[in-house]
Protein backbone atom coordinates (compact mmCIF):
# COMPACT_ATOMS: atom_id res chain seq x y z
CA UNK A 1 0.00 0.00 0.00
CA UNK A 2 3.09 2.36 0.89
CA UNK A 3 5.30 1.39 -2.64
CA UNK A 4 2.64 3.89 -4.82
CA UNK A 5 4.23 6.87 -1.92
CA UNK A 6 7.62 5.49 -2.28
CA UNK A 7 7.76 5.28 -5.93
CA UNK A 8 6.05 9.03 -5.72
CA UNK A 9 9.14 10.06 -3.82
CA UNK A 10 11.64 9.23 -5.55
CA UNK A 11 10.49 11.30 -8.89
CA UNK A 12 10.18 14.07 -7.07
CA UNK A 13 13.10 17.24 -8.52
CA UNK A 14 14.68 19.28 -6.90
CA UNK A 15 13.29 23.11 -6.62
CA UNK A 16 17.02 24.46 -6.08
CA UNK A 17 19.11 25.14 -9.47
CA UNK A 18 22.00 24.26 -10.04
CA UNK A 19 24.33 27.75 -10.98
CA UNK A 20 25.44 27.70 -14.25
CA UNK A 21 29.46 27.66 -12.83
CA UNK A 22 29.57 26.25 -9.78
CA UNK A 23 32.90 26.65 -8.04
CA UNK A 24 33.86 22.84 -6.83
CA UNK A 25 33.55 22.08 -3.09
CA UNK A 26 36.78 22.91 -1.71
CA UNK A 27 38.38 18.93 -0.32
CA UNK A 28 39.70 19.85 3.05
CA UNK A 29 37.13 22.57 3.54
CA UNK A 30 40.36 25.75 4.25
CA UNK A 31 38.38 28.56 4.56
CA UNK A 32 34.80 27.47 6.45
CA UNK A 33 31.47 28.86 5.20
CA UNK A 34 30.37 32.91 5.85
CA UNK A 35 26.82 33.70 6.05
CA UNK A 36 26.71 37.66 5.28
CA UNK A 37 23.05 39.27 6.05
CA UNK A 38 21.27 35.73 5.55
CA UNK A 39 17.24 35.68 5.73
CA UNK A 40 14.95 33.05 4.97
CA UNK A 41 10.90 33.00 4.91
CA UNK A 42 8.79 29.84 4.78
CA UNK A 43 6.22 30.54 2.16
CA UNK A 44 2.76 31.66 3.29
CA UNK A 45 4.86 32.75 6.66
CA UNK A 46 3.96 36.11 8.32
CA UNK A 47 7.31 36.34 10.29
CA UNK A 48 10.98 35.32 9.31
CA UNK A 49 12.48 31.87 10.63
CA UNK A 50 16.25 33.83 10.53
CA UNK A 51 17.00 37.02 9.31
CA UNK A 52 20.28 38.89 9.29
CA UNK A 53 22.46 35.62 9.99
CA UNK A 54 25.97 37.25 9.93
CA UNK A 55 28.82 34.54 11.08
CA UNK A 56 31.57 32.64 9.79
CA UNK A 57 31.70 28.59 10.64
CA UNK A 58 35.31 27.95 10.34
CA UNK A 59 37.20 24.80 9.46
CA UNK A 60 37.09 22.05 12.46
CA UNK A 61 35.29 24.43 14.45
CA UNK A 62 32.49 23.17 16.64
CA UNK A 63 29.21 25.40 17.17
CA UNK A 64 26.05 24.20 19.88
CA UNK A 65 22.67 25.80 18.51
CA UNK A 66 20.87 26.40 21.84
CA UNK A 67 17.43 28.45 21.36
CA UNK A 68 13.35 27.61 22.21
CA UNK A 69 11.11 25.74 20.09
CA UNK A 70 11.02 27.74 16.58
CA UNK A 71 14.06 29.90 16.39
CA UNK A 72 15.14 28.98 13.61
CA UNK A 73 17.98 26.23 14.14
CA UNK A 74 16.96 23.66 12.15
CA UNK A 75 16.15 26.23 9.27
CA UNK A 76 19.93 27.31 10.25
CA UNK A 77 21.37 23.69 9.42
CA UNK A 78 19.27 23.37 6.27
CA UNK A 79 20.39 26.28 4.83
CA UNK A 80 24.25 25.13 5.50
CA UNK A 81 23.48 22.10 3.64
CA UNK A 82 21.68 23.83 1.20
CA UNK A 83 18.41 22.25 1.55
CA UNK A 84 16.80 25.42 1.21
CA UNK A 85 18.06 27.84 -1.84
Amino acid sequence: IYLNDFHEFFEIKPKIKVAASPLPFPNPIKQGFTFEDVGFKYNNAESWANRHLNFTLHPAEKIALVGENGAGKTTLVKLLARLYD
